[in-house]
């Protein structure tokens, strides 16, 4: 995802927050008045550009890290398979509580070794109490 603002619109924004003494509601109409032709920023952006800058000594990017997932590491992996191997018709629920991992985590291992989980439902058959065919 690319960034919304370009450096020199996060430097004049970084600016204007500090002019007004770090005041996110005057900044922001600080701004609008001194840059009505630049897109408006919401109170949020300013204290996301302090933190950035706070943090990390730069800008803001736009781009999100996403979680680490620590079950999906090889040993839960391993655990999880052998439990569907054992047990094929088991639910995701039940072997999470058996290995003590999430239900989600589990879901995600078997997805990510194309396992699919499934459960059979009979919606249609024919019993011995049925009428002969015609």
């Amino acid at each position: 995802m690319p960034t919304i603002y370009n450096k020199n619109e996060y430097a004049d924004m970084l600016a204007v927050f500090n002019e007004v003494g770090r005041s996110t509601l005057k900044a922001s109409r600080l701004y609008l008045l001194r840059y009505p032709q630049r897109r408006q920023p919401s109170r949020a952006t300013y204290e996301n550009i302090d933190k950035c800058l706070r943090e990390k000594g730069t800008f803001p990017t736009g781009v999100k890290k996403g979680k680490s997932h620590s079950a999906l590491d090889e040993d839960h992996q391993c655990s999880v398979l052998a439990a569907f191997e054992l047990q094929p018709h088991a639910s995701i629920r039940m072997i999470a509580s058996q290995t003590d991992i999430s239900c989600s985590s589990v879901y995600r291992i078997l997805h990510q070794n194309s396992y699919h989980p499934y459960k059979i439902h009979y919606v249609q058959g024919l019993k011995p109490t049925d009428p002969i065919r015609r």
